[in-house]
């Protein structure tokens, strides 16, 4: 019988492997990125594109400060939680986090409709809600592909950033034909977009939980998780400061 693989040669095929789909997915996406530029300057008059942009910082500002520092956590605690057995009691945490995040959106979606009806600017609602709909929507995008890096399922979430990144801009420029040329449509397609691929995430993603986990110790992980995000929720402010002023 031939010999089986040394380990550290099978280990080094596994991580190349993974690195080159890691590649393939940065690099897919960031063609989408270009490609939305091109596509949708050509579609919206420049008015429209700033407002889009002033939108997608507001978005940013949302997934740097509340789901970004949270889906950090998550991911951080996913082999912890797998050594001890105890999937169930984390993805309940996970659960009772992300709701609680959820929330919170919700009550700056209310606030921001508000603050803008008493400023008359009711142009702006929408866009304003639509920004913060996909910053919702990005936030659970990026838990999911926390948990499923942490789970080794490394091609599936490097597949999925590339589509994104297209599906997002492809529906855009299909709704601002379809609806009219606006940063509100144009955010609409944004958040649609990451809708198809949120729901072909959590198919996935139900692949890593095998149907089978028990509740334990909610209580034990949401504390853990939550010491771990909120100091990188509060950098996050700093950190969205830089990315808005590029």
């Amino acid at each position: 019988m031939p010999d089986s693989p040394a380990p550290g040669l099978e280990r080094f095929r596994r991580l190349s492997k993974e690195g080159a789909w890691i590649v393939v997915g940065q690099a897919t996406a960031i063609l989408g990125a270009l490609a939305s530029v091109r596509l949708l300057t050509e579609l919206l008059d420049p008015a429209a594109y700033g407002e889009l942009a002033l939108g997608l910082t507001v978005a940013s500002l949302v997934n740097q400060t509340v789901l970004g520092p949270l889906a950090n956590g998550i991911t951080r605690f996913y082999a912890p939680a797998q050594e001890r057995g105890d999937l169930g009691g984390y993805l309940s945490a996970v659960r009772g986090l992300v709701l609680a995040a959820t929330a919170v959106i919700a009550v700056m979606i209310l606030l921001a409709c508000a603050g803008l009806l008493l400023a008359g600017r009711m142009e702006w609602i929408a866009i304003a809600s639509a920004a913060l709909v996909f910053a919702g929507l990005s936030g659970y995008n990026g838990i999911l592909s926390g948990i499923q890096n942490a789970a080794r399922q490394r091609a599936i979430v490097a597949l999925h950033q590339g589509i994104e990144s297209w599906a997002r801009f492809l529906l855009a420029a299909a709704l601002l034909l379809l609806l009219g040329a606006t940063s509100a449509v144009a955010m609409a397609g944004f958040a649609l977009g990451v809708t198809l691929v949120l729901g072909s995430q959590y198919m996935f993603f139900r692949k890593v939980i095998h149907g089978d986990v028990v509740a334990a110790n909610r209580g034990n992980w949401q504390q853990q998780i939550w010491k771990y995000s909120w100091p990188i929720s509060m950098f996050g402010i700093f950190t969205w400061m830089q990315l808005a002023s590029d």
